[in-house]
């Protein structure tokens, strides 16, 4: 968003991440679902601003690409414009950001992006994947400091605990005399121990 970077605001805020999914139900044209276009960004501006309050950082994602043959009150224009609702909502907001599902899944998919979906719309396990691995190289580009590689490990491995006294050895990892994460382990049981971690 304007700033982006994953800083709205103080790192105190209890969450580093927050994802928002929303609007594949919402451009759909029955009467049970469809949200209009306006009133479903002026609802998820209020959800992006209520998640920044707590959370470092607020990824929106666009919807997914839908089959209309298979959900004829479905299409692609609808989907399309209510990813540019989510994408003016995410960069209107500082902390914010928007990741294009929709691309992403047209790109991984390519001719047959249609495999990205079980049922024409739901992701099949080959489109969870593809907006796992793109959702994640965006937190790593857009919000480096909540990236799972910027991240200290914030306990010992199970292995470093010794099972007499587990609480002597979470206080010495917290003061910082229990040396690198898994450097107990790699004495006690060898390299396997340390493999078994990555």
């Amino acid at each position: 968003g304007a700033g982006g970077g994953g800083g709205g605001g103080s790192s105190r805020k209890p969450y580093l991440l927050t994802t928002v999914w929303l609007g594949a139900n919402d451009a759909a044209s029955n009467d049970l679902q469809h949200v209009p276009l306006a009133e479903f960004e002026a609802r998820l501006g209020g959800i992006v601003d209520r998640a920044l309050l707590c959370s470092r950082a607020v990824v929106v994602l666009t919807p997914a690409p839908v089959d209309s043959t298979a959900w004829p009150d479905r299409s692609n224009a609808a989907s399309l414009a209510y990813g540019r609702a989510a994408a003016r909502v995410a960069a209107a907001r500082d902390g914010a950001t928007c990741f294009d599902a929709h691309a992403a899944l047209l790109e991984a998919g390519g001719e047959d992006w249609k495999a990205m979906l079980t049922d024409g719309l739901h992701l099949s396990r080959r489109g969870g994947e593809a907006v796992s691995r793109g959702l994640l190289s965006h937190i790593e580009e857009h919000h480096p400091d909540v990236a799972p590689g910027a991240l200290k490990q914030d306990a010992p491995w199970w292995r470093d605990l010794d099972p007499k006294d587990p609480a002597a050895a979470v206080a010495a990892f917290l003061d910082g005399e229990g040396g690198t994460p898994g450097e107990r382990s790699a004495e006690v049981a060898g390299p396997a121990a340390a493999a078994d971690r990555s």
